[in-house]
């Protein structure tokens, strides 16, 4: 071993040594040597913080803004195109004063003639003309009173009404 490659030796050795010597992960939030990672992690987190506030106060004003005022009761109708016994006692039932003031939906009995079919109601229920509708079809009070007459195994009582709502609106929220 040459003189040269002795010394590198020594300088080495002692490099190492004079870095065990320290305390390994001593340094604090505050010291000098992390300024500069201090002054960038400070801006990353201001940063970050700053966005997610405008964020939150962008989105929230928007909802606050659509449920500031919540309407008591939501409009619903009551469509008769049947005109029996049925239609009869399903409107006047809905439309009576101890019904509407127990329901949060008011009831109110829209001539079958504004509409030429079950899908212009359904139409417009989707233009937001109203919450829910009630539709009474055609022809349910005779299919239920032949069915009284002469006994039907085949006679469906769910196809006589159709209740329609709206379920993307939330007349809570």
């Amino acid at each position: 071993m040459s003189k040269h490659d002795s010394k590198l030796g020594q300088s080495t050795s002692s490099s190492v040594a004079s870095a065990v010597s320290e305390k390994p992960f001593s340094g604090g939030f505050f010291d000098k040597s992390v300024a500069e990672f201090r002054k960038r992690y400070m801006k990353i987190l201001l940063g970050g913080t700053l966005s997610l506030i405008v964020a939150i106060l962008g989105v929230l004003s928007i909802f606050w803004g659509s449920i500031w005022k919540i309407p008591g009761t939501v409009p619903g109708w009551v469509v008769d195109f049947d005109g029996g016994l049925i239609g009869q006692t399903v409107s006047q039932t809905l439309t009576s004063t101890e019904v509407s003031r127990q329901s949060k939906v008011t009831w109110t009995v829209v001539s079958p003639s504004q509409f030429a079919s079950l899908s212009d109601l359904t139409g417009a229920l989707v233009e937001q003309k109203a919450w829910a509708a009630i539709a009474i079809h055609a022809g349910s009070t005779d299919r239920l009173q032949a069915s009284y007459a002469s006994p039907n195994a085949s006679y469906d009582g769910t196809s006589a009404i159709t209740f329609y709502g709206v379920e993307a609106r939330n007349e809570n929220a």
